[in-house]
């Protein structure tokens, strides 16, 4: 699976504790995850007199969940990157010594951007092009994934291959 979800997070967490601190207002989350490893979130109200344990609760969860968010999309970026390299590459590539990203083909190219990375052609005419692809998450408005175009002229477009672009093995990957 391409996508992290809140379903996928929640199967993670095997253990919740929450604290008040001393000051009576701050409630800590320790999320305890399958491999033991854990995510502290946090949630305070301003006067003590508005404290609510449950919401506190509620929050510093929300507020680890979050966290697990962020690191679960590292990791499954980390994922895609190294599996665009462990096919079709030299030894040195699969041992991290040595990232080909040019002199792709069109294969390799869509490879690189389903792993989060942006590519281009060395044959298109403009300076500074380039490919990039959008992966709908739970707040778009698009529900499914599409490439588009960073241009000489600094926009953003749609794009679609031509066949030459299919044919091409000029592609590389770009910072």
């Amino acid at each position: 699976m391409n996508k992290v979800t809140l379903e996928s997070i929640q199967r993670k967490i095997i253990g919740a504790t929450y604290t008040v601190l001393p000051d009576g207002r701050t409630t800590v989350c320790q999320l305890t995850l399958e491999n033991g490893f854990t995510v502290n979130g946090v949630s305070a109200c301003v006067d003590r007199a508005n404290f609510d344990k449950a919401k506190g609760e509620h929050h510093a969860h929300e507020d680890a969940v979050d966290k697990i968010w962020q690191l679960e999309g590292y990791l499954l970026a980390e994922r895609m990157y190294q599996k665009l390299f462990e096919t079709k590459r030299p030894l040195e590539s699969r041992m991290g010594m040595m990232k080909p990203t040019t002199n792709m083909d069109f294969g390799d190219a869509i490879a690189a951007l389903k792993a989060g990375l942006k590519v281009a052609r060395a044959g298109w005419n403009g300076k500074g092009m380039w490919l990039n692809l959008q992966v709908p998450d739970a707040h778009s408005k698009m529900t499914l994934p599409y490439i588009y175009m960073f241009t000489a002229d600094k926009h953003q477009v749609p794009w679609l291959a031509s066949q030459t672009d299919v044919l091409s093995s000029d592609w590389s990957v770009v910072p």
